[in-house]
């Protein structure tokens, strides 16, 4: 904790200048990339994912206001919130309150997950995005995430081993230094 991860994701997002270093996206400076068209092929899902005060149904669509009822639920599928969406009376209508407040902490996330699978990124970054579910949903959307991830790049910052187990690169930051791990090393 405290060692900067969520930092370097929002410094990958563009959230933050540099003072000193570079990141390079495809041999190309990020300060030098279009932020917002940047921005367009991230998927975002945080720890603390903030929802509005609407019906699931548009907290989903604000990541990709084009996508049809059938894509949401198809991301909500992915994203293993379909069924407890459609347990719920009012299902994709249903209003979730202030920050979500009618949901619990891993319905949230399930919400925020699916939004983020919904714009079809190029790159996914999870931040500790799974920390509010159950082991049985947490497995089930990592498998879910890394099927979809194939052709893209997924970034999945966490405190869980087991969840980089499948991971092509491992990095650890330890005082203040980005090391990299083999997987026998986890």
């Amino acid at each position: 904790s405290g060692v900067g991860k969520s930092t370097i994701a929002d410094l990958i997002l563009g959230f933050y200048t540099l003072e000193q270093g570079t990141i390079t996206i495809n041999n190309v400076n990020i300060n030098e990339l279009n932020k917002k068209s940047w921005r367009e092929k991230i998927g975002f899902v945080s720890q603390d994912n903030f929802l509005f005060h609407s019906n699931i149904l548009d907290n989903i669509l604000i990541s990709n206001d084009v996508a049809t009822k059938e894509d949401v639920i198809n991301a909500a599928k992915k994203a293993n919130a379909h069924d407890f969406i459609m347990k719920i009376p009012e299902d994709y209508d249903a209003l979730v309150g202030d920050r979500g407040v009618m949901l619990s902490g891993g319905q949230k996330q399930r919400i925020a997950i699916a939004r983020a699978l919904l714009r079809d990124p190029e790159l996914l970054i999870f931040d500790e995005a799974t920390s509010s579910l159950d082991i049985a949903t947490e497995e089930r959307i990592i498998e879910e995430v890394i099927r979809i991830a194939r052709d893209k790049t997924l970034i999945i910052i966490t405190h869980k081993k087991e969840l980089v187990k499948e991971a092509d690169h491992i990095y650890k930051i330890e005082n203040r230094k980005i090391i990299s791990l083999k997987k026998n090393q986890l």
